[in-house]
């Protein structure tokens, strides 16, 4: 509780008020002087009104009395001084006039919480507030026209998300492989110029490293721009899935060891891995969950496929992966939708072939 209180007048004095107040906040309230001569003030929730009284016969020097609201008996108390005393006045249930002291912005709970912070209890003022923490902001609600809106915006997206459910195995994998290597044409198209170079340099015949797959070695040879990319895109990953599928990378240092730009392993890296930059410019990745293990090895799949016109000898890409012609056969038909068949002639091993839908299948004559 307060003591006392310092009104301080527009004239640049001060009065003060030696009469204990149950208010903390009536202190340095500004009081100007109405037009019949009294002045008046106002805090935040109560308005204040100093008004000159006759004195009473039992302090006859008093010139100003200060009446004090109890909140607890509803009752004003009154006090006499010879300087200017005041008295509060609560503005609960009143109008808002020119000049309150309540918030002009704000609802009737704003208000409400402001009269709660003078008069009410802690508790009061707690559940208030909680309140007001609870209730919709006015932009958050929607009318009928509003709501049948978001209704063909929901039915919108999920038609989207029926339509992208429903694009084939191979759809999918090409977006992803386009996706993550589209922008990267010209690093493949350096890489081939550099080897050719390098290989004129040292009189080699072949421009295709030596220590690359054989398999991939016999088909760059003769393959044209479109398919070396996709062969070089092959035996990019194949060479990524060489290394360890947990650790550090970097960029620099793995990409000159292993032959490879560095565009492609950092693509490599954020598409089919989990994968972190650091701030060094490396990554720490982790490719070892059997979900990224399965797309790399049909990222593989699918160049060699793209590479070859849409067929594949299954036998010669599970060597390049070692894996099994049974788990390749599974990827293909399953998430590439090939067609998928299996040859045997006497004294000679198994030809699985692979096909994209939609390539027919190569029927050779005397068979």
């Amino acid at each position: 509780m307060a003591d006392h209180a310092t009104a301080h007048a527009l004239d640049g004095g001060h009065r003060l008020v030696h009469c204990p107040l149950n208010l903390d906040h009536v202190a340095n309230v500004d009081l100007s002087q109405a037009d019949d001569g009294n002045l008046e003030g106002a805090s935040a929730v109560m308005k204040y009104r100093c008004t000159r009284m006759d004195p009473p016969t039992d302090a006859p020097h008093a010139r100003w009395a200060v009446g004090v609201y109890d909140r607890t008996t509803g009752r004003v108390d009154f006090k006499y001084a010879d300087e200017f005393d005041m008295y509060a006045d609560p503005l609960i249930a009143k109008e808002t006039e020119a000049g309150s002291a309540l918030p002009e912005s704000g609802d009737w709970l704003d208000r409400k919480i402001a009269i709660a912070d003078a008069f009410q209890t802690p508790k009061a003022q707690r559940q208030l507030r909680q309140r007001a923490a609870n209730r919709v902001a006015p932009e958050a609600t929607f009318g009928g026209a509003d709501l049948a809106g978001t209704v063909r915006e929901l039915e919108e997206k999920a038609s989207l998300v029926t339509a992208e459910e429903e694009k084939s195995g191979v759809e999918v994998v090409a977006t992803l492989f386009d996706g993550a290597f589209a922008a990267h044409a010209d690093s493949l198209d350096a890489q081939k110029r550099a080897l050719r170079a390098l290989a004129s340099e040292r009189g080699r015949d072949s421009w295709v490293p030596e220590t690359w797959p054989v398999f991939i070695v016999t088909q760059l040879q003769r393959a044209d721009e479109a398919q070396t990319r996709d062969l070089l895109l092959a035996r990019h990953v194949l060479e990524f899935r060489a290394l360890e599928q947990k650790g550090t990378c970097r960029v620099v240092a793995i990409a000159r060891e292993r032959q490879m730009p560095e565009a492609v392993l950092g693509a490599i890296l954020e598409t089919y891995a989990q994968a972190s930059k650091t701030a060094a410019g490396a990554y720490k990745y982790d490719c070892r969950a059997a979900p990224l293990q399965d797309a790399l090895t049909v990222a593989v799949l699918f160049s060699l496929l793209r590479a070859n016109g849409g067929r594949l000898e299954v036998e010669d890409a599970a060597r390049a992966l070692r894996a099994t012609v049974k788990r390749c056969t599974a990827l293909l038909r399953t998430r590439l939708g090939c067609a998928v068949s299996a040859k045997r002639k006497r004294g000679q091993p198994h030809a699985t072939t692979a096909r994209l839908p939609g390539v027919e299948e190569v029927v050779v004559e005397g068979e």
